[in-house]
C-alpha cells in the first residue's frame, strides 16, 4: 500500500524508459545507421547543371560524392517526377530549384511561415537564409543519390531502405513543387499533387520523425517559398499508403521502412521520458501506416506478463494501459488526455470497446490541446476519431 504523500511505484513504462536511459549504445547519438553510402552533390555543382543526369554518370565524373558530415550541411529535396523514367526531362522544375538555391545562398532573406500556420500557431518562426550560408551546402536528390540502373536494383533497394537515415542527416528539407505542366503524365504538377504522392508523403513524415526541427520549406516558385510546421494542418496527407504510387509494389517496400522509423522514434521518445509525445505517436502509427499492409509496432514495454483472463477484452484493455504508461483508466496526462482519448486517436475499435467495457467514460473530453497534433482542447473522443478518419471506431 502506498502511504499518504508518497510517490507511487514506477510503472513498467517508466522502468523501461529508465533502463533505456542507462544504456550506453554507441549508435544512439548517431541516429539510424547507413547500410548504403549517402551521396550528395555540392550546391556549387548543382547551380552549374544544365540537365539532370543519373547517379551513375555523376558518380563516374566525380560530381556526386559520398558525404562527410564534417564538410557541411545537406538539404534533402523531395519532388515529383515530371516525366516517365526521368525526373525532369525539360529541366523546368530543376531550374526553379537552382534559382531558389542561388537566391538563398547569395542574399540575406527571410522565408515566412505559411498563412494558415500563422493563424493557428502565431509563435511559429520562419527561416533565415543565413542558416544555409553558415557552412558549405550539399544536396541530396534521388536521381543523383540513388542508383538508377536496372543492373543496380539491389543497391537501389538498399538506398531506399536507408532513406530515414539519409533524411536524419539532412539539416534542411525542401519540397520542390512549382506548378509544372507534365506532357508525359498528362497532368499539371503543383503543391497539391506533391502532397498526394506516396513517396513525397513518406519523405515528409520521415523528416518530421528524424529531424530535430521538423519544419520544412515548400518551394512553390522562385519567389514563393513558405515554412511549414512540424505539425501539419493537412492531416490526411500523413497516410503514406493512401498516397498515389506509379508502381503499387512500392507500398510493399515502403511499409517496413516507415514502421522501422516509427519504432525508432518511439524508443527515442521513451528514452527521453517524453511520455505525451510517445503516447501520441504510438497511437498515430495506424494513421501513418494506413494502406501499407503492415501492423503498428507493439509491445514496446517488454517483459511484462499480464496472466490469463476468461475475458480477452480485459487483457486488451490492461495491455493498452500498460503500453501507454497509464496506471488508471480515468487518468489524465499532462496534455489533458485520457486513455480513451488516445484509443480514439489510434482508432482500433476492439481497444475502444475493451476500455468502454472496463467503464471508461465515453463522454470524456480532452482538457487541453495536444501540442503534437492539431486537436484542440475540449475535444470529444468521437470528434478525435472522426478528425483522423478512424471510421471503424465510429461504427
Amino acid at each position: 500500500m502506498v502511504g499518504c504523500g508518497s510517490r507511487p511505484p514506477p510503472t513498467p513504462w517508466e522502468r523501461h524508459a529508465k533502463s533505456l536511459q542507462q544504456r550506453h549504445v554507441e549508435d544512439d547519438a548517431e541516429g539510424p545507421q547507413l547500410l548504403f553510402p549517402m551521396y550528395t552533390v555540392p550546391a556549387a555543382a548543382l547551380l552549374e547543371m544544365v540537365e539532370v543526369k543519373p547517379h551513375e554518370e555523376l558518380l563516374s565524373s566525380g560530381v556526386v560524392m559520398e558525404h562527410d558530415e564534417a564538410n557541411g550541411h545537406v538539404a534533402f529535396v523531395s519532388h515529383q517526377w515530371v516525366g516517365k523514367g526521368h525526373p525532369d526531362p525539360s529541366f523546368e522544375q530543376f531550374k526553379v530549384l537552382q534559382e531558389v538555391c542561388r537566391d538563398l545562398l547569395s542574399q540575406t532573406s527571410y522565408v515566412h511561415v505559411d498563412t494558415v500556420t500563422c493563424l493557428m500557431r502565431p509563435l511559429q518562426s520562419g527561416f533565415y537564409s543565413q542558416a544555409l550560408q553558415s557552412r558549405p551546402l550539399f544536396v541530396w536528390y534521388d536521381y543523383f543519390s540513388v542508383p538508377q540502373s536496372p543492373a543496380a536494383a539491389a543497391k537501389q533497394r538498399q538506398a531506399i531502405d536507408c532513406i530515414p537515415a539519409f533524411i536524419a542527416r539532412c539539416r534542411f528539407f525542401f519540397a520542390l513543387c512549382p506548378v509544372i505542366e507534365s506532357a508525359a503524365l498528362s497532368e499539371v504538377l503543383s503543391p497539391f499533387t506533391w502532397v498526394q504522392r506516396g513517396w513525397c508523403r513518406l519523405e515528409k513524415v520521415l523528416h518530421q520523425l528524424t529531424a530535430e526541427d521538423g519544419s520544412w520549406i515548400i518551394i512553390k516558385s522562385r519567389k514563393h517559398l513558405e515554412v511549414m510546421p512540424t505539425v501539419s494542418v493537412s492531416v490526411g496527407s500523413e497516410s503514406v499508403g493512401e498516397g498515389t504510387f506509379t508502381d503499387s509494389k512500392d507500398r510493399v517496400q515502403l511499409g517496413p521502412v516507415l514502421k522501422t522509423a516509427l519504432r525508432t522514434k518511439l524508443v527515442a521518445l521513451m528514452r527521453d521520458g517524453n511520455i505525451v509525445a510517445f503516447r501520441t505517436l504510438l497511437n498515430m502509427q495506424a494513421i501513418y501506416l494506413r494502406g501499407l499492409n503492415v501492423k503498428p509496432a507493439a509491445d514496446l514495454v517488454p517483459g511484462v506478463t499480464l496472466g490469463t483472463d476468461v475475458f480477452p477484452e480485459r487483457l486488451l484493455a490492461e495491455s493498452f494501459l500498460l503500453q501507454n504508461g497509464f496506471r488508471e483508466l480515468d487518468e489524465v496526462d499532462g496534455a489533458g488526455w485520457s486513455p480513451l482519448a488516445y484509443a480514439a486517436l489510434g482508432g482500433d475499435p476492439e481497444v475502444i470497446q475493451a476500455l468502454l467495457q472496463k467503464r471508461a467514460d465515453p463522454s470524456t473530453r480532452t482538457r487541453a490541446a495536444n501540442a503534437y497534433i492539431n486537436v484542440p482542447g475540449n475535444a470529444s473522443v468521437v470528434s478525435i476519431a472522426a478528425f483522423y478518419s478512424n471510421n471503424a471506431a465510429l461504427e
